[in-house]
């Protein structure tokens, strides 16, 4: 069975080799939050520390940048453990029978500045609860950084530094029960070959999933 990563830095590489002396531009719209409203983040059950950053609270509004639509919002203020999915996203998923979102929860979105005259697209947080099927094999990774202030946890960091690099990317999967999306403390989340095939079979958009072996952030 393969696992599946975000990168969502691939893009950005694609185009760097396509085209090395143009601006790097992303062929999907950019989001931004509307008078957001932080709550509480989440902590491990171990030791304490935070593993999120605060949580995002209703009312959710986002505005978005242009017309080009993506099946799945991604933007540097909202949590990257999280998903923000659209209605399309939504309705396959559930026709297909995926399993690993515990709820999904309607974001409002603000028209694009422009002559756009149709329907304002529908968008949602697809909430994944965090679980232990699969956890990140510290041992046979190869994740660099800085010295570390806080104690590892076996649980929510089994390192010794902090996460700047990662040249080598191992799970523990051998307890995985089936579940088509995970978010796996230490790592985010987590997709299955079912996931994969869903997503390529119905061309979701903006859904850059490596395989787990292949992933690198250098």
């Amino acid at each position: 069975m393969s696992f599946y990563v975000l990168d969502d830095l691939l893009y950005s590489r694609q185009q760097a080799k396509e085209n090395p002396n143009g601006r790097s531009k992303m062929p999907w719209c950019d989001a931004y939050d509307v008078h957001r409203i932080s709550g509480e983040g989440e902590f491990c059950p171990l030791c304490g520390r935070p593993t999120t950053a605060r949580s995002w609270e209703r009312p959710r509004t986002v505005r978005l940048t242009n017309t080009r639509f993506p099946d799945r919002l991604h933007w540097y203020l909202l949590s990257a453990d999280l998903l923000y999915v659209s209605q399309r996203f939504k309705t396959l998923y559930e026709q297909e029978h995926l399993t690993g979102i515990s709820e999904f929860e309607r974001i409002e979105t603000v028209k694009p500045p422009s002559r756009y005259k149709g329907e304002t697209p529908v968008y949602y947080v697809a909430k994944v609860p965090y679980s232990q099927a699969i956890t990140l094999d510290a041992e046979h990774s190869v994740i660099k950084g800085g010295k570390s202030d806080l104690p590892p946890c076996p649980l929510c960091w089994p390192l010794e530094t902090s996460q700047n690099t990662v040249e080598k990317l191992v799970l523990h999967t051998e307890n995985w029960t089936g579940a088509d999306i995970l978010r796996v403390y230490a790592v985010g989340l987590v997709f299955s070959q079912r996931f994969y095939d869903y997503v390529q079979d119905n061309q979701l958009t903006n859904f850059p999933l490596v395989p787990v072996e292949d992933y690198r952030r250098l």
